[in-house]
């Protein structure tokens, strides 16, 4: 099974920001596929 957390912030006058990580369940337990940076990632 593959699932994807997208947790969402609104900020007003700016719009919205959100992050998502994808995870693989296996029989050892979840494995993040989506990197392994676990803060934000600031684009200009």
């Amino acid at each position: 099974m593959v699932f994807a957390l997208e947790p969402k912030k609104g900020i007003e006058k700016i719009g919205m920001v959100g992050i998502e990580n994808t995870f693989i369940v296996t029989s050892r337990g979840g494995e993040c596929i989506t990197g392994d940076n676990p803060d934000l990632i600031p684009i200009f």
